[in-house]
């Protein structure tokens, strides 16, 4: 039978029962003659009892119509171009088949007459896809050959359906953005390279590129980043490298996008933006983003040797130094985040040291001027300490020194109570032990600079408040502990005499009534060793008033002695007798006047 008898088309009969519109399909047997001229055929639709102008009751009504017009004008005109596949429908009555059409065995026929008739006719070939399209869409054939594809009896054909379905879209212009959406790629979110649609999506994008011009041509990397953008897109590819399946794809999709960005001359801070760090704030270190911009960063910086960029210069560009120090901070309390911001850390002081930042100012930043007692429990602390030993190397003629910035946000006393406290943790002795140190050597310079003597120290430390309590404060300690420091000392020629608590007290208390006071009762004391370090300290007290030339008169009064019942008479007679004699030596010891 020659191919030209089925030169139809089957007239679409609209036959309305009960409310309910029937499309009945029916063939006029004329219209199988072979005589019968395709003019003459075509005008067989006129005598359809159709008025174009008639409104539909309803819009299911519109859409089964609107459906069959749409397929019916495209079997006309393809037929009239001698199309085999409209020709084919025709023949096998399709118009009006079911969504069932794998079911249907004159489906089944069409679709190997469709692809016999190709075979033999390369030149002409045709597909069934424009007609199944017209009649399903696009969404709708797709499917229903995927529903076929899942079924061992009708595999084999709807795969090579599903083919030349996505031929019909490459050569048609379908872009790759289109054909993700029909495949419902886009709600698999960072799973989507382990959708089974992925590999069929890519496969595409070649087919696509193939049948259309240079221009208009894209890649697989670049289709994504239309769908879904750079940060949302870097998100995916960081969790599919987390899976074992899917890792390869992601790093191939990795290097092609890092491909992109350096072609496009990207640079590290535009990347930055369009990966939105910018606005990630606190959670930025624990953005999978970041380590994506990190891995650009170093292409960029072989690329370009002389421009390196750094990750802390960029979060300092975007977040402020003091922004920065919080959110390094933060981030090493939180377990994924703690590596890395201890690395960041180190890079930010390196980084600092490159700008020869005052430590001054990196004090500051560290907040530690407002530490308090806890300074030296600060694990910025030791970090303050670190840049500023390496300030000291990087600019050997700078005076700044750990304890010249500490003293200037923290009094001497203030020092001493925080040596004193991290003395007694392990954690911060090794600090509190070179504080310590820095604070002596700062009281006793190498000369001609002025040094704190003990006596002097003593008031810096405030001991002389502490009244009768002194010799039990941890303060006193300290001070002790200075004082054996200074008188081991020897700087040749300003070797000064060994310093004595005597004389730190008497150079602290103004009223030496009070400091008597004092020493009367650690003499009351019930330890006999105290009693009697207070009964020696007041001699002492006497013997130092004597070389300074006090005179009985005024002992009295700090003695508080009126007469010979008063407790310190002794102390008061034995300092007049000594007083005197010692002015009488000193009268016998001047120079007789010859003149």
């Amino acid at each position: 039978m020659c191919l030209q008898y089925w030169n139809v088309v089957i007239l679409a009969l609209i036959v309305v029962c009960g409310g309910t519109n029937v499309a009945v399909l029916a063939v006029d047997p004329k219209l199988s003659d072979p005589t019968f001229s395709s003019s003459i055929r075509f005008h067989a639709f006129d005598h359809l009892d159709v008025n174009p102008h008639r409104h539909l009751r309803t819009d299911e009504e519109r859409g089964v119509l609107g459906t069959v017009d749409k397929v019916t004008a495209l079997i006309k005109s393809s037929v009239m171009k001698g199309n085999a596949a409209a020709k084919g429908y025709t023949r096998y009555q399709l118009l009006h088949a079911s969504d069932d059409l794998f079911d249907n065995p004159k489906f089944l026929k069409w679709v190997k007459y469709v692809d016999d008739f190709s075979a033999n006719n390369p030149k002409e070939a045709v597909t069934t896809i424009p007609i199944l399209t017209a009649r399903y869409g696009d969404e709708g054939l797709l499917k229903m050959l995927e529903t076929a594809q899942a079924n061992p009896n009708t595999k084999e054909v709807a795969t090579k359906l599903l083919g030349q379905q996505a031929q019909h879209w490459a050569v048609n212009g379908k872009t790759p953005d289109e054909v993700f959406m029909l495949f419902k790629m886009n709600i698999a979110g960072d799973k989507v390279f382990e959708n089974a649609q992925w590999g069929n999506w890519v496969n595409y994008v070649k087919t696509y590129n193939s049948n259309n011009p240079k221009k208009t041509q894209t890649s697989v990397i670049s289709s994504l980043q239309n769908i879904y953008g750079e940060s949302y897109l870097v998100s995916i590819l960081a969790a599919a490298g987390q899976v074992r399946a899917t890792k390869s794809t992601s790093k191939k999709m990795e290097l092609e996008l890092i491909q992109i960005w350096l072609k496009n001359d990207r640079t590290t801070d535009d990347v930055f933006k369009l990966l939105e760090l910018d606005k990630a704030a606190s959670k930025v270190l624990g953005s999978p983003q970041l380590a994506f911009w990190g891995r650009y960063a170093g292409y960029v910086n072989e690329k370009q040797p002389g421009k390196t960029t750094s990750l802390i210069a960029t979060l300092t560009t975007h977040y402020t130094e003091e922004g920065v120090v919080k959110m390094l901070e933060a981030a090493k309390k939180v377990p994924a985040t703690k590596a890395v911001a201890t690395r960041l850390q180190s890079d930010q002081l390196e980084y600092w040291l490159s700008l020869n930042k005052s430590p001054t100012s990196v004090f500051k930043l560290f907040k530690l001027d407002e530490a308090g007692e806890k300074l030296l429990s600060n694990p910025q602390f030791l970090m303050w300490r670190k840049y500023t030993d390496n300030y000291g190397v990087q600019n050997p003629q700078a005076t700044l020194t750990t304890i010249a910035i500490l003293k200037n946000s923290y009094t001497d006393d203030v020092l001493a109570n925080l040596i004193l406290t991290g003395m007694k943790s392990s954690s911060t002795q090794d600090s509190a032990t070179r504080l310590q140190s820095e604070l002596f050597k700062s009281w006793m310079p190498v000369p001609p600079m002025v040094d704190q003597p003990p006596d002097a120290v003593f008031g810096l430390l405030k001991l002389e408040k502490l009244g009768d309590k002194v010799l039990t404060s941890p303060m006193y300690d300290f001070w002790k502990k200075y004082l054996e420091y200074y008188n081991k000392l020897n700087y040749k020629p300003y070797h000064k005499k060994d310093q004595t608590l005597i004389a730190a007290l008497m150079a602290n208390y103004e009223n030496k009534r009070d400091l008597v006071l004092v020493l009367e009762k650690w003499e009351k004391s019930p330890s006999i060793e105290l009693s009697l370090f207070g009964k020696n300290l007041k001699t002492e007290l006497l013997h130092q008033s004597l070389l300074k030339n006090v005179g009985p008169s005024d002992v009295a009064k700090f003695l508080n002695v009126k007469s010979k019942a008063d407790v310190n008479w002794k102390f008061y007679e034995k300092y007049t007798k000594d007083y005197y004699r010692l002015a009488k030596l000193k009268d016998e010891l001047q120079p007789i006047s010859i003149f």
